[in-house]
């Protein structure tokens, strides 16, 4: 599935000193469950500092809680790597150097208890990089354990795509570009909790809250009566997102009014996005049970009848399997086939959303909460896409625009032919920067299709 893009030795180095100790291949299911059954909910982290009686905390959600200067990269040497990454040829000059940070940041669980996640922000090498655009970006699938986190990608070890260079290419371009880990990673004993959109676009709209205050001093909201009442700066902000990334900015551009009015968003950007959860187990088959074991483990485990969805075959590993297995892994040892995978009753509901609703009611109820980019009508879409995609086929993303126009919403669609989902980001780069340069300027709104 996943392409290999040569890497220079600088970013392998880099990447290494930015990963974190654990491997992937502990898992993170909970001991003494037995093999193949849902995992029980992770404890949730307790809030820290409140006593009876004490007065409720300030928000932190955005929170900037450190920084660190992991490398600074020179142009001449984010050309040579960008050089390597964009192998269809369509990289832009580099125009800036960058420095590279590790951050960490606080979001919230669905309960509203505070998250620390990490998240890489690439920062052009400028005198006014404070007021410069802002770049959010989720990466694609990666895994469900802490050893897949996008955060510990070694490129030339274990190439999920390379999103370090993928950063870097914008960054030089003049945008501050950040890429947070997704919760479940590296924030405790819980795993990844894989296509619940709501979840992951917290995370994203933290991180640019973040990413706001990354130059404020302490960058905390709120500590004082004179920055709690601070204008919130107004940095056009840009979310995409790859794949499943693409998945997580939808869900974005739904909750952003309700979660996070103060961000200025300019558009969204989805790189072979997917909109609807239960079109992935017909377009990429592998990865269907993620999604079911996440969804377990996020609402509980009546809600998912494993036994009539996947193939007994499957079950008495899927635990281990699901929760030691990063995506260089999960394609092959599932295969691309259906039907060798799921049982006749789950893949005839997956065609017909009333018998899916009769037969597996909860699992509807689910997928239908999680379907995400009809929202948040005045936001712009720019939707990349591949003629030969087999992860999120061509037929979907169609369906998707079509439901997106018919709902009045704003969007742009474009598929380039003979390149597979793994080429998007580089066949679409310069079609992206132009785009953003447009809406950021407020053109290019106008009109869906």
């Amino acid at each position: 599935m996943k392409h290999r893009v040569g890497l220079l030795g600088l970013l392998a180095a880099l990447a290494i000193m930015a990963c974190g100790t654990r491997d992937a291949g502990q898992p993170n299911a909970q001991a003494g469950q037995p093999q193949g059954a849902p995992p029980a909910q992770a404890s949730q982290q307790p809030q820290q500092g409140t006593q009876a009686g004490a007065p409720a905390q300030r928000d932190g959600r955005g929170s900037l809680l450190s920084k660190e200067l992991k490398s600074a990269v020179s142009v001449e040497e984010v050309g040579s790597v960008i050089e390597k990454f964009y192998v269809t040829g369509t990289t832009l000059p580099p125009k800036h150097a960058v420095d590279w940070y590790s951050v960490q940041f606080q979001t919230t669980d669905k309960d509203k208890k505070p998250l620390k996640l990490r998240a890489q922000v690439f920062v052009p090498k400028v005198g006014n990089a404070r007021d410069l655009p802002v770049y959010v970006f989720g990466p694609g699938t990666t895994g469900l354990n802490d050893g897949c986190a996008p955060s510990n990608e070694q490129p030339s070890v274990r190439d999920w795509g390379d999103f370090q260079s993928f950063m870097l290419s914008y960054a030089t371009q003049g945008y501050v570009a950040v890429m947070p880990d997704y919760e479940g990673f590296n924030d405790g004993p819980r795993l990844h909790h894989y296509y619940v959109g709501e979840q992951q676009a917290r995370v994203m709209l933290d991180a640019a809250r973040a990413a706001l205050r990354f130059f404020d001093e302490g960058g905390q909201p709120g500590q004082t009566a004179q920055t709690a009442q601070a204008k919130p700066r107004e940095n056009p902000v840009i979310f995409a997102g790859y794949s499943h990334g693409g998945y997580v900015s939808l869900a974005v551009k739904d909750l952003a009014q309700k979660y996070a009015p103060e961000v200025k968003i300019k558009g969204v950007i989805g790189y072979g996005p997917r909109s609807d959860p239960a079109t992935l187990f017909k377009d990429m088959p592998s990865l269907g049970p993620l999604v079911l074991y996440s969804y377990a483990s996020y609402y509980g485990q009546d809600k998912v009848p494993f036994d009539k969805l996947i193939q007994q075959r499957w079950l008495p590993t899927l635990e281990r399997d699901v929760t030691t297995k990063c995506i260089d892994e999960i394609p092959t040892y599932y295969g691309d086939s259906p039907q060798a995978l799921y049982t006749p009753e789950f893949l005839a509901a997956l065609d017909n959303r009333d018998l899916l609703a009769q037969q597996f009611p909860t699992l509807r109820q689910l997928f239908d909460q999680n379907k995400h980019g009809l929202g948040g009508k005045e936001i712009p879409v720019l939707v990349l896409h591949a003629s030969n995609d087999t992860v999120v086929s061509p037929p979907t993303l169609r369906r998707y625009m079509q439901e997106l126009c018919a709902a009045g919403g704003k969007g742009r669609y474009v598929a380039y032919p003979d390149i597979p989902h793994t080429l998007i980001r580089q066949t679409g780069y310069q079609d992206a920067i132009r785009w953003m340069g447009e809406v950021a300027k407020g053109d290019g709104k106008a009109g869906c299709g």
